[in-house]
């Protein structure tokens, strides 16, 4: 390469790293004017497609959450407001009935705020993929999900319930297990092999393996 094409070459260069450095100014410009106006919006949550279980017939989702003071913002699917109180009041009668929809992300740090909201009042919690939890009250209070029902007394519980409850399902091979005390050897982290045997272990070498044998479905056999 001569002198002049290499001088060329530099031009290309410097010019095409100028086009880059603008164009990632303006994406820059164009990202950070958009996070502003972000943080300026209040977006809500729609509650319109919100899919009630079967149970609730014909009611209609309310959201409620939180605010700075400690209190319950409450908004129909129209954007009106209602008190819990107008609420209670329209669910008295055969129509118009309302169901509380509150969102994961909004979960009070204080367990004792659901104390103001009425208990005729049914409550579900949004969760991720749609799912919805119901948060039953009374003496004892906990979270309902299809047939599984956790008791749940503080936020922390509360929390840790619709973690679990959101989790997917996995499954794993199912293997057969006869209890022998006679047996000594370790049970092996993983079995090869479509066919289904019946391993002999030790009530000891079974519980020291559990750990071990995570995310797999033990079935125990009795003799």
């Amino acid at each position: 390469m001569n002198y002049k094409n290499y001088k060329l070459t530099i031009l290309v260069i410097l010019i095409f790293l100028a086009a880059v450095n603008t164009a990632n100014a303006g994406l820059i410009s164009l990202i950070t004017k958009a996070g502003n106006a972000a943080k300026k919006a209040d977006f809500d949550a729609p509650i319109l497609k919100i899919e009630l279980p079967e149970n609730l017939g014909d009611a209609s989702p309310a959201r409620i959450r939180p605010n700075s003071t400690g209190q319950w913002d409450i908004k129909l699917d129209n954007d009106t407001t209602l008190s819990f109180d107008d609420l209670v009041k329209r669910n008295a009668g055969n129509k118009d009935k309302s169901v509380l929809i509150l969102d994961a992300a909004d979960i009070p740090d204080n367990f004792a705020m659901f104390e103001n909201i009425p208990t005729s009042l049914p409550i579900y919690i949004s969760g991720k993929g749609g799912k919805l939890f119901e948060f039953k009250r009374g003496k004892v209070s906990g979270l309902q999900y299809k047939d599984v029902h956790l008791k749940v007394a503080s936020i922390k519980q509360l929390k840790d319930g619709i973690w679990h409850l959101q989790r997917p399902v996995l499954s794993g091979p199912v293997r057969f297990f006869q209890l022998d005390s006679g047996i000594s050897k370790e049970v092996p982290a993983k079995v090869y092999g479509s066919k289904k045997t019946v391993e002999k272990v030790s009530g000891n070498a079974l519980l020291d393996s559990i750990a071990s044998l995570r995310r797999q479905t033990m079935v125990i056999l009795h003799q």
